[in-house]
């Protein structure tokens, strides 16, 4: 059952790891001689769109509409696509983190097990 979890989270953690190097990427072939180098400049998630799924883009404006693009799509478009893609691992962590202290799922069935064993030891 933790493999399931584990492997999940690794799945989870090669979005934000594919948009560092991405950043990284664009950031060493802008600057290739190491002496001359500027901040890196993140990428957001509009970026990402705009110039690798254009289609995509328009096609999701047009199916959104201008008043809901505005209000909710711009602000995430906007959004640092490293922290937004880590977002969901984060919260999972702290979820499995929160589960293991307090034995909620899925370690219930830790302690179910654990407790069972217990008692058949006593019995004996």
């Amino acid at each position: 059952m933790k493999q399931f979890y584990i492997s999940i989270l690794a799945i989870l953690a090669a979005f934000p790891l594919a948009a560092l190097g991405h950043d990284l990427y664009l950031w060493y072939d802008k600057y290739e001689d190491f002496m001359e180098y500027d901040k890196i400049v993140w990428s957001d998630i509009g970026y990402l769109f705009v110039n690798y799924a254009p289609d995509f883009y328009d096609d999701m404006q047009d199916m959104i509409g201008a008043e809901m693009w505005n209000s909710y799509m711009i602000p995430i478009m906007e959004a640092n696509a490293i922290i937004f893609s880590a977002v969901l691992p984060g919260l999972m962590l702290v979820y499995l983190g929160i589960a293991k202290v307090f034995w909620l799922w899925p370690y219930e069935q830790e302690f179910v097990r654990f407790t069972v064993k217990d008692a058949k030891k006593k019995r004996k």
